[in-house]
């Protein structure tokens, strides 16, 4: 039988992640840290999965000048919808301590479980955030208090004043 998290009397488990910032998981997640410089956090929830990727965009050489945030949210898409099997189904703004972000419901294969997935892409002081929740189309509705406890668990814990979303002053147009 479907559990769900949410509704269950249990404490979730506060995540942090690189030191300023937070997310709550069900239970104590998986950490795997790749020599590159991507830190990728999980938990298996048997029917759904919550997954953080936390990546330094330094390693590439980028710089992002604050006029080029849409710019890198659509990069990153383009290259995450070459893969046919992914099928962009919405994609809107959300905001987290006044930065912007992006938000994409898409499905993967049929044969994927769980094939229905929500990711948001958060970019500041120079690392990319990808939260995502997966689930299936016919537990949507069983785990959407799960989405939105997961979702709206980050926290970015640096003052405000010092969040920035560009790598570099300069302002090229």
């Amino acid at each position: 039988m479907f559990k769900n998290f949410f509704s269950s009397k249990q404490e979730w488990h506060k995540e942090n992640l690189v030191n300023y910032a937070t997310i709550d998981f069900p239970k104590r997640p998986q950490i795997n840290k790749s020599s590159k410089g991507l830190t990728q956090i999980g938990y298996n929830g048997g029917a759904i999965f919550f997954v953080v990727d936390i990546e330094d965009l330094s390693n590439y050489g980028l710089d992002v000048n604050p006029n080029e945030l849409d710019n890198l949210y659509d990069g990153i898409m383009i290259g995450f919808f070459e893969n046919p099997q992914r099928k962009a189904l919405v994609k809107k703004e959300f905001n987290v301590s006044g930065l912007r972000g992006l938000e994409i419901v898409y499905s993967t294969a049929p044969t994927d479980t769980p094939n229905l997935r929500y990711k948001r892409l958060l970019f500041f002081n120079g690392k990319i955030f990808s939260y995502e929740f997966w689930t299936t189309y016919a537990d949507e509705k069983k785990t959407k208090d799960d989405r939105e406890k997961y979702f709206n668990s980050f926290t970015i814990t640096l003052d405000k004043s010092i969040l920035k979303q560009y790598t570099t002053e300069r302002n090229d147009s």
